[in-house]
């Protein structure tokens, strides 16, 4: 579902839906057991935990106390893009009355105001969001698994895998910097590939390759 509200056609990879089931699947199961739990013994209210790098639409409403009919409509629990939907990693406890709080308000704003800089390809210096530089990571994730399956089924076919290789090594190395400027953890879990055999392909860095915009061109 888009911005406009209107569900739209996605594409995704093999890993990539795996990965978004089984997490949200758990999640979804751990809430509503808690819902469970909390029925057993009548609470009222619940604490949703909040986290730095939340997606906008979710950073509105994380980090505070509501009833059970507000998590539904204030936090869309139950919906795809809601509480506990695709990809959120939110979560609700019971909260008792008198309890104290896990975040205050100086807390939110904090995480939300929470910047990451680094420098482009271009050599240009940004500011973003935190949000924005995970999405940014996870795009250069997804140009190592493109890659790597690209190389591997090079190799399946015995045709020359080196200019796959290279590229992948060139995303690996773009995850590295990124990675060290922003302060972002890697996640390697997310460059995985599915292999008849779970070997991943191995990226050639740049400098291994002898591969270079200036080498290049000598090359040619």
């Amino acid at each position: 579902i888009g911005k406009d509200g209107k569900p739209h056609a996605v594409t995704r990879t093999i890993e990539s839906a795996v990965r978004m089931n089984i997490l949200t699947s758990i999640n979804q199961t751990a809430a509503n057991q808690t819902l469970s739990n909390a029925e057993e013994l009548g609470v009222e209210k619940f604490e949703v935990t909040a986290h730095i790098g939340a997606r906008p639409e979710h950073e509105a409403w994380q980090g505070k106390i509501y009833t059970k009919q507000q998590l539904y409509s204030v936090c869309e629990l139950g919906t795809v893009t809601g509480l506990c939907g695709i990809n959120c990693r939110h979560s609700f406890y019971p909260y008792f009355e008198g309890m104290e709080e896990h975040y205050t308000q100086d807390d939110l704003d904090e995480m939300a105001s929470e910047k990451v800089k680094f420098t482009d390809k271009g050599g240009n210096e940004k500011e973003v969001t935190r949000y924005q530089g995970e999405q940014y990571l996870r795009k250069i994730e997804r140009n190592v698994r493109f890659y790597k399956r690209r190389a591997a089924l090079e190799e399946a076919t015995g045709d020359d895998n080196t200019a796959s290789l290279q590229l992948v090594g060139k995303w690996q190395a773009e995850a590295r910097e990124f990675t060290k400027q922003t302060g972002i953890a890697r996640d390697y879990a997310r460059e995985w590939v599915a292999t008849p055999t779970g070997k991943q392909p191995k990226g050639i860095t740049p400098a291994v390759a002898g591969y270079s915009e200036t080498s290049k061109k000598r090359r040619i």
